[in-house]
Protein backbone atom coordinates (compact mmCIF):
# COMPACT_ATOMS: atom_id res chain seq x y z
CA UNK A 1 0.00 0.00 0.00
CA UNK A 2 1.26 3.61 -0.56
CA UNK A 3 2.41 6.04 1.40
CA UNK A 4 -0.30 7.76 3.45
CA UNK A 5 -3.11 5.41 2.43
CA UNK A 6 -5.56 3.74 4.72
CA UNK A 7 -6.69 -0.14 3.97
CA UNK A 8 -10.31 -0.38 2.34
CA UNK A 9 -10.17 2.93 1.07
CA UNK A 10 -9.61 4.11 -2.75
CA UNK A 11 -7.79 7.08 -3.98
CA UNK A 12 -9.94 8.98 -6.14
CA UNK A 13 -9.51 12.11 -8.80
CA UNK A 14 -10.38 15.48 -7.26
CA UNK A 15 -13.41 16.74 -8.80
CA UNK A 16 -11.87 19.20 -10.95
CA UNK A 17 -9.73 16.68 -12.71
CA UNK A 18 -12.98 14.50 -13.04
CA UNK A 19 -14.90 18.09 -14.85
CA UNK A 20 -11.74 18.57 -17.02
CA UNK A 21 -11.61 15.36 -18.19
CA UNK A 22 -15.26 14.99 -19.08
CA UNK A 23 -14.75 18.83 -20.63
CA UNK A 24 -12.20 16.83 -23.00
CA UNK A 25 -14.30 14.57 -23.81
CA UNK A 26 -17.06 16.73 -24.82
CA UNK A 27 -14.65 18.51 -26.72
CA UNK A 28 -13.62 15.34 -28.94
CA UNK A 29 -17.34 14.33 -29.25
CA UNK A 30 -18.38 17.80 -30.96
CA UNK A 31 -14.79 17.34 -33.26
CA UNK A 32 -15.62 14.24 -34.32
CA UNK A 33 -18.96 15.47 -35.07
CA UNK A 34 -17.58 18.52 -37.43
CA UNK A 35 -15.32 15.59 -39.07
CA UNK A 36 -17.89 13.15 -39.84
CA UNK A 37 -19.84 15.87 -41.54
CA UNK A 38 -17.01 16.89 -43.21
CA UNK A 39 -16.74 13.28 -44.44
CA UNK A 40 -20.61 12.92 -45.22
CA UNK A 41 -19.93 15.93 -47.64
CA UNK A 42 -17.07 14.98 -49.41
CA UNK A 43 -17.19 12.79 -52.42
CA UNK A 44 -14.96 10.52 -54.21
CA UNK A 45 -14.78 9.26 -58.06
CA UNK A 46 -13.31 6.04 -59.12
CA UNK A 47 -13.29 4.49 -62.78
CA UNK A 48 -12.92 0.91 -64.18
CA UNK A 49 -12.51 -0.83 -67.49
CA UNK A 50 -10.12 2.25 -68.62
CA UNK A 51 -13.08 5.00 -67.86
CA UNK A 52 -15.86 2.54 -69.42
CA UNK A 53 -17.78 3.39 -65.94
CA UNK A 54 -17.26 5.90 -63.45
CA UNK A 55 -18.91 6.72 -60.70
CA UNK A 56 -19.53 8.68 -57.32
CA UNK A 57 -19.83 7.98 -53.66
CA UNK A 58 -20.68 10.25 -51.04
CA UNK A 59 -19.21 10.13 -47.02
CA UNK A 60 -22.44 8.70 -46.45
CA UNK A 61 -21.65 6.05 -48.62
CA UNK A 62 -24.28 6.55 -51.08
CA UNK A 63 -23.57 6.36 -54.60
CA UNK A 64 -24.67 9.58 -56.44
CA UNK A 65 -23.42 9.15 -60.13
CA UNK A 66 -22.91 6.76 -62.57
CA UNK A 67 -21.79 7.46 -65.78
CA UNK A 68 -21.08 4.51 -68.72
CA UNK A 69 -19.33 4.68 -71.73
CA UNK A 70 -22.19 3.14 -74.76
CA UNK A 71 -19.10 1.26 -75.96
CA UNK A 72 -19.53 -1.21 -72.73
CA UNK A 73 -23.95 -1.69 -73.35
CA UNK A 74 -23.53 -4.55 -75.74
CA UNK A 75 -21.58 -6.63 -72.51
CA UNK A 76 -23.80 -7.26 -69.50
CA UNK A 77 -22.01 -9.06 -67.41
CA UNK A 78 -18.67 -6.73 -68.02
CA UNK A 79 -21.05 -3.52 -67.02
CA UNK A 80 -22.24 -5.22 -64.13
CA UNK A 81 -18.15 -6.30 -63.10
CA UNK A 82 -17.20 -2.85 -64.06
CA UNK A 83 -19.96 -1.38 -61.93
CA UNK A 84 -18.91 -3.22 -59.23
CA UNK A 85 -15.15 -2.62 -59.42
CA UNK A 86 -15.76 1.24 -59.30
CA UNK A 87 -18.24 1.09 -56.50
CA UNK A 88 -15.95 -0.45 -54.77
CA UNK A 89 -12.84 1.39 -55.08
CA UNK A 90 -15.06 4.47 -54.67
CA UNK A 91 -16.21 3.24 -51.20
CA UNK A 92 -12.51 2.27 -50.35
CA UNK A 93 -11.85 5.59 -51.19
CA UNK A 94 -14.01 7.08 -48.85
CA UNK A 95 -13.40 4.37 -46.14
CA UNK A 96 -9.34 5.89 -46.30
CA UNK A 97 -10.65 9.53 -46.32
CA UNK A 98 -13.07 9.17 -42.90
CA UNK A 99 -9.78 6.64 -40.98
CA UNK A 100 -7.48 9.46 -41.71
CA UNK A 101 -9.47 12.18 -40.73
CA UNK A 102 -10.91 10.74 -37.53
CA UNK A 103 -7.63 10.05 -37.16
CA UNK A 104 -6.15 13.34 -36.75
CA UNK A 105 -9.11 13.89 -34.37
CA UNK A 106 -8.30 11.05 -32.10
CA UNK A 107 -4.46 11.14 -31.88
CA UNK A 108 -4.34 7.59 -33.47
CA UNK A 109 -6.55 5.98 -30.36
CA UNK A 110 -8.79 3.03 -31.90
CA UNK A 111 -12.47 3.80 -31.50
CA UNK A 112 -13.05 1.99 -33.99
CA UNK A 113 -14.00 4.49 -36.78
Amino acid sequence: MGKGMKAGKKPHAPKQDMQARMAQVQALQNRMGEVQAQIDATETEASAGGGAVTVKVNGKHQLTSVVIDKEVLDDVEMLQDLIIAASNEAMRQIDEIAETEMGKVTGGLNLGF
